[in-house]
């Protein structure tokens, strides 16, 4: 019996989808258009209304009630980029912008 090439069938590879939180971060950004480059599907998270699209949704990782945008879609993977980087926020609201250990 002889096999060729196209005996077989190849399922087309999902596209995984990507939440990127942070993605007005210099990192977050970097890494959104690499995977994109990449054939992922990247969605980022902002706090900025004026950067809100299809492409990023409104995500406040200290008011709760943000997070019914993520009840309504699904990922296969989440990045963490957001953070407070502003010293002069750090040092005004010392508590918020401490890490846990």
């Amino acid at each position: 019996m002889t096999i060729s090439a196209t005996s077989f069938t190849r399922s087309p590879i999902p596209r995984r989808k990507v939440l990127i939180v942070g993605v007005d971060s210099a990192i977050g950004t970097a890494l959104k258009k690499k995977l994109v480059g990449k054939g992922f599907e990247a969605i980022g998270s902002t706090r900025q209304h004026c950067h809100i699209s299809s492409e990023r949704i409104y995500l406040d990782l200290q008011d709760s009630r943000t997070f019914t945008i993520l009840g309504r879609q699904t990922f296969d993977t989440v990045v963490l980029c957001g953070a407070i980087t502003s010293l002069h926020t750090c040092e005004k609201y010392p508590l918020i912008s401490k890490a846990s250990t």
